[in-house]
């Protein structure tokens, strides 16, 4: 029985095998010779680092020379059927496949060999270091015999041709022990000159399972998350892509497709609401985002707003929406009515990115996330799982309690070296965190396609296989990469899980049972350097902040905060990590657009205003030229005394302008220096402004008094002046 020791000198044994024997036989393999080895070898490579969240999980890290050996392979082979999944007591395994030439000459006398390890492995580290093992080394001996394997004809390059064996169960040159076994197929072929050896290759594993065996909850995490571009006026970008993957045979088509053959088993949906609102957007026409009015105009009938609208959306939904968008809304929602849900934050937001720079983000998308899935009738549970399976301790604070959390058993890998000993659920930073078993969603050992639907499924079997063996029911829980692609073969892969050690469960985080305490989740350097940075998340609040602006000046719009919102998220998403300075010039793009709007609301002041007194009124003109009808308010910035007051709100239908009436008021001489500046009705700039002084000039009061002194003057020197002329007269008489 293979061993952990055994199979890491599994190396070293190749080696010196090569260099003392030569290549084998018939084998070209340049380890052992197949024809004379009769027990099985386990295949490794050196430990590799894991990678970063998103292209690890596109591809298994293996050694640079397993890369090189498996690269240099002349054939491509597949293997996408093999049936049953597991060893039978009695009966055949029948695998097929395709083999497709990628050299540059023709090769002739093909011939496809099964074959098998003899020993079984029997636990998870095993099969973990073998899923990380080189293509070419040795795993078991050929079937040779006559019936055995398939001869196809010759391949010309970049011809395909198809292949099937089959191989009676008490034939497979195997132990008969309990474990996982290796199972595959080599493909021999001479060259042009004739010489023949090992031009492809095919490997998976297999259970043999006997008597009554444990049963393994075992939980399927099925992603649909997707990068979202778009551009600046809100339209979705690259829309012939979309198109392709909604389309039969695309990958967003696929997962529904996997989802619907699963039958009674639970699959458990992982959606970014962000694609379903993308979906959704190109299946109406893929309209860009406007200001038409959402609500009637005064004495408007809101019935027949309503029929207007949705009279519009209809022309243009039948103009320009995409038919195979609205078939694959309409099987989301009815598949995700018989199988959980998990809510990502909406946009697939970079969750360890904002609780760093941005914490209201994380608030602001998961209430946006549970509004979008609400508005479809589709139930959730707010969920964090990032692609990486790895998250910062701050972003664990952000979450709620009741938050599905999931990381990888990377987070906890210092704590727990053997896979076998890694618990399904633990606690950390007051958080029940369910533990996901990364590598099994990385799928099988290659070379051939390792998240192919015969891969990933006989991955899992083999992990709920070694676990069952020990005794272990705790959850298995698979993650799947955020880009897979189950392609068209899904009722094979449920089928094939139909075994009585797994029991397929929906995924979710034990709040009850025994949970081991985490002081700190792990958090590599490598991760940390993978975030967003901060000049991405303040283009994305930006972007939202210029959008609530604009929303709350229009009279008759109320959605276009809320579309902004949801584009705004987009950029600060997961899924934007790879190119985050095209996200922020997306966003920042968007931002300008929506300012250069709110800029079409002008104020125009005079430039200098003198009053006559202490105060009095000034005219300014507020202009709006955009075809909506907008509600603003004029506030004053002033550096002394001066006081300017004017309306509460200033409505100007679309297109106009209007003459406002305002007064100025000030407590001392000289000239005033003011801002006047559009705001909405809460005080917030929307960017219009205009500057104007005032001269003030508080003399009134004192022209009064000296015209007051001056007619009492008057009024007394007339009378005596009468009585002086009277004196005089009586004198001279």
């Amino acid at each position: 029985m293979i061993r952990p020791v055994a199979a890491l000198c599994a190396p070293l044994v190749a080696a010196v095998a090569a260099v003392t024997l030569g290549p084998g036989p018939g084998t070209g393999d340049g380890v052992l010779d197949p024809s004379t080895a009769g027990a099985d070898t386990p295949a490794v490579v050196s430990a590799a680092p894991s990678g970063d969240d998103l292209t690890a999980r596109r591809s298994v890290p293996v050694s640079r020379n397993a890369q090189r050996r498996a690269a240099s392979q002349d054939l491509d082979v597949t293997l996408d059927g093999l049936n049953p999944s597991v060893i039978p007591q009695r009966g055949a395994i029948t695998m097929r496949g395709t083999i497709t030439n990628t050299t540059e000459e023709t090769l002739t006398s093909i011939n496809v060999h099964p074959l098998t390890s003899y020993s079984p492995m029997t636990t998870a580290r095993e099969i973990e270091v073998s899923v990380e093992s080189d293509p070419e080394i040795y795993i078991g001996q050929r079937i040779t015999d006559i019936g055995r394997f398939d001869n196809v004809e010759d391949l010309a390059p970049g011809q395909s041709v198809s292949w099937s064996v089959r191989v009676p169960a008490d034939e497979l040159l195997i132990s008969g022990e309990e474990g996982v076994y290796w199972i595959g197929v080599q493909v021999l072929a001479a060259d042009t000159d004739g010489f023949r050896s090992i031009h492809g290759r095919a490997r998976s594993f297999i259970p043999l399972m006997r008597g009554k065996q444990e049963q393994v909850p075992t939980s399927l995490i099925l992603p649909v998350r997707r990068a979202i571009e778009r551009a600046a006026d809100g339209r979705v970008r690259r829309a012939d892509e979309w198109a392709n993957e909604l389309s039969p045979g695309g990958r967003l088509a696929n997962l529904t497709s996997f989802v619907r053959s699963s039958g009674t088993a639970p699959v458990t949906w992982l959606i970014d609401p962000a694609v379903v609102d993308a979906v959704d957007q190109l299946a109406r026409g893929n309209p860009r985002r406007n200001l038409e009015p959402t609500e009637p105009a005064p004495g408007e009938e809101n019935t027949d707003q309503q029929d207007e609208e949705q009279a519009a959306a209809e022309e243009e939904q039948r103009r320009n929406g995409l038919p195979e968008a609205q078939q694959w809304l309409s099987d989301v929602r009815s598949l995700t009515s018989r199988n959980p849900v998990l809510a990502l934050p909406y946009g697939d937001l970079d969750v360890a990115a904002a609780s760093r720079y941005s914490p209201v983000l994380y608030d602001r998308a998961r209430a946006l996330s549970s509004e979008v899935l609400g508005a479809l009738d589709i139930e959730s549970n707010p969920a964090m799982a990032p692609p990486s399976g790895l998250l910062n301790p701050g972003a664990l604070e952000l979450a709620p309690q009741d938050t599905q959390i999931f990381l990888s058993e990377e987070a906890i890998g210092e704590e727990y070296d053997d896979p076998a000993d890694v618990p399904s659920t633990i606690e950390s930073a007051g958080r029940r965190i369910a533990i996901t078993d990364h590598t099994v969603g990385v799928g099988g050992p290659g070379p051939d396609e390792r998240l192919s639907g015969v891969a990933l499924r006989q991955r899992v079997l083999a992990e709920a296989a070694v676990r069952s063996l020990a005794g272990d029911t705790s959850a298995l829980t698979v993650d799947l990469p955020f880009d897979f692609d189950p392609g068209s073969r899904g009722q094979q892969f449920f089928r094939g899980l139909e075994q009585p050690f797994l029991q397929m469960v929906p995924a979710s985080v034990d709040r009850t049972g025994p949970a081991p305490e985490v002081s700190r989740v792990a958090y590599p350097t490598r991760q940390v350097v993978r975030e967003l940075n901060e000049a991405n998340l303040a283009s994305t609040d930006r972007f939202i902040d210029t959008g609530e602006r604009l929303d709350s000046i229009l009279v008759r719009n109320d959605t276009v905060g809320d579309q902004v919102l949801r584009e705004a998220l987009c950029t600060s998403s997961y899924m934007v990590r790879d190119d985050p300075v095209s996200a922020q010039v997306a966003a920042d793009d968007a931002s300008t657009l929506l300012r250069n709007q709110l800029e079409r609301i002008r104020i125009e002041a005079p430039s200098f205003v003198i009053l006559s007194s202490d105060s009095g009124p000034f005219a300014v003109t507020v202009t709006n030229d955009l075809d909506q009808p907008v509600r603003v308010r004029i506030e004053a910035q002033t550096s002394d005394d001066v006081v300017i007051k004017a309306p509460e709100e200033i409505t100007l239908e679309a297109e106009t302008r209007q003459t406002v009436q305002l007064s100025a008021e000030a407590a001392s001489l000289g000239v005033h220096p003011v801002r006047l500046v559009a705001t909405n009705v809460d005080g917030q700039p929307i960017g219009a402004f205009d500057e104007l002084d005032i001269r003030s000039n508080t003399v009134g009061v004192v022209i009064w008094v000296i015209m007051g002194v001056g007619v009492g003057i008057l009024a007394i020197s007339i009378p005596v002046r009468w009585a002086r002329r009277r004196r005089r007269g009586s004198t001279t008489a």
